[in-house]
């Protein structure tokens, strides 16, 4: 009896640790700018799944038909680069050495650089939304320490100054949380935006918001945009809500149609932070 044994070579590879959830973030550049794309969720879920762009697609492919598919492929390509571009943002001003230029210089100047290269949150939310999205609870989580904020966008075709203001107080919340922007367009008129919003007993808040073009008062068709919302907040994550039950009420003309009309819309939703 013989016995044969064979031997058997083998080659163990271990995988890269690809972690896409982060606790602390990271202070350098690179790897910031990597964290910031893939914190960027939200702004694709909002583009994409929210009841607003649900319903914007629904009228594009009535009007349009076929041409709706490329105007959603070119808003798809827009997206890739509006999250590279608030990613490059968000990691250029974490190792901007802020707090520095604040003792050395003025103050009113780290804030300028600070509210107009940083909070890409703000300059995704629509102030007369009639949903809460996950941008918005992005960017309220993001201000909420902040009784004041400030910047400027001027490298857009309609740049604009923004402010956002908290005063008071009512039940470990902001008593009043006001948003306010100011701008133009580069071949049209000025816009003013601003929305309210004053939180309730028992976990309600309410918000109102509107649009004006002033250049336009006196105008048939100068009526304003006025959205409200009625929020029940159902649960709470650090200070900021991750589950909200809304219902929401708009009126403004609709330019979108051959004829421009008064449209009225009402909508309800649950929106959850993952």
């Amino acid at each position: 009896m013989s016995a044969q044994e064979d031997d058997h070579a083998a080659l163990s590879t271990v995988p890269p640790s690809v972690s896409l959830q982060y606790d602390e973030p990271s202070q350098v550049f690179v790897k910031r700018f990597f964290e910031e794309v893939v914190a960027s969720d939200s702004l694709v879920f909002d583009r994409y799944t929210g009841p607003s762009s649900r319903l914007g697609r629904a009228r594009s492919a009535n009007r349009l038909g076929y041409v709706s598919f490329e105007r959603a492929n070119s808003s798809g390509a827009s997206l890739f680069t509006a999250i590279g571009m608030d990613s490059l943002r968000s990691a250029a001003l974490a190792v901007l050495p802020l707090d520095f230029w604040e003792e050395r210089w003025q103050g009113w100047l780290a804030d300028l650089i600070a509210g107009t290269v940083g909070n890409p949150e703000e300059e995704r939310v629509h102030l007369n939304s009639i949903d809460y999205s996950a941008t918005r609870a992005s960017w309220e989580h993001s201000s909420q320490n902040r009784p004041f904020t400030w910047g400027v966008r001027p490298w857009r075709t309609n740049p604009y100054v923004y402010f956002l203001v908290r005063a008071g107080h009512f039940q470990g919340q902001p008593l009043l949380t006001f948003e306010a922007r100011g701008g133009y367009t580069l071949l049209g008129g000025t816009r003013l935006e601003g929305r309210l919003t004053i939180p309730l007993p028992a976990s309600f808040r309410i918000s109102a918001g509107t649009s004006v073009d002033p250049s336009r008062f006196g105008l048939s068709d100068s009526t304003p945009r006025v959205a409200a919302t009625l929020e029940r907040i159902l649960q709470v994550r650090d200070g900021t809500p991750l589950s909200v039950f809304y219902v929401g009420f708009r009126s403004a003309i609709n330019r979108s149609m051959s004829s421009p009309r008064q449209e009225s819309l009402l909508v309800a939703g649950l929106s959850r932070s993952w």
